[in-house]
């Protein structure tokens, strides 16, 4: 008896789920935007994106288009700057362009953007994991970095050389690292007063290795500690 036929929307739920699960980093009107992809299931996809430290959740359809896919992404609409993503991916999901438009806020305009796949390399390269994933301490002020493109920083203002407000402050942004600088955009706030910083990775090399280690980062009148 012949093999019974493969269920062919199987089999490509199977590949799509192998390959779209990422991190895609592209520009959203001039500062970084990170969407990552962490379920799929039959023609459903859904994640979450980061842009300026906000975070919203995506959920939306996937289907094949010639050589490639369609993803239409929509936020969860109870923000006013929500939106939804249509965007053209590739057959092997590296790159993607495409449009964000507004669901409730019609004074916004239609976004064009590109998105690139970020490889394990790029997301959380060896010498990234110095700093990503915990916090990096500092005297009354903290600082983490993580993999999905996210910054968040707490800190106590300071009054004088010895006495530092009650009140914690926390700001949230996106990071991206550009040789030995980590550049973030930071979400709109009236505590901090900046939308985009600079921070210095700061190293230490072993005179008999000649390796580096980080130990430092520093900016904006902070300087954090990495736990080695």
């Amino acid at each position: 008896m012949p093999a019974p036929a493969a269920d062919s929307s199987a089999i490509v739920t199977a590949m799509m789920q192998a390959t779209a699960w990422a991190t895609y980093k592209g520009d959203f009107d001039g500062s970084p935007i990170f969407i990552t992809i962490n379920y799929a299931s039959n023609n459903h996809i859904a994640g979450y994106n980061v842009h300026k430290g906000l975070r919203r959740n995506l959920s939306g359809k996937i289907s094949p288009e010639g050589d490639g896919w369609i993803m239409q992404l929509n936020e969860p609409g109870d923000h006013p700057y929500d939106g939804r993503f249509h965007l053209v991916f590739d057959k092997n999901f590296t790159t993607a362009h495409g449009k964000w438009t507004p669901l409730n806020t019609p004074s916004l305009r239609e976004k064009q953007l590109s998105l690139t796949r970020l490889s394990t390399n790029d997301a959380a390269r060896s010498d990234n994991k110095e700093f990503m994933g915990d916090a990096l301490s500092g005297e009354h002020c903290d600082i983490s970095f993580d993999p999905d493109g996210s910054c968040k920083l707490n800190y106590y203002e300071k009054i004088n050389d010895s006495t530092y407000a009650p009140q914690l402050n926390t700001v949230r942004g996106t990071w991206e690292r550009t040789g030995d600088e980590i550049q973030v955009n930071w979400q709109p706030n009236e505590q901090f007063g900046k939308r985009n910083s600079s921070f210095k990775l700061i190293f230490h090399e072993d005179p008999d290795s000649k390796q580096r280690y980080l130990n430092q980062i520093s900016g904006e009148g902070f300087d954090f500690y990495t736990a080695g």
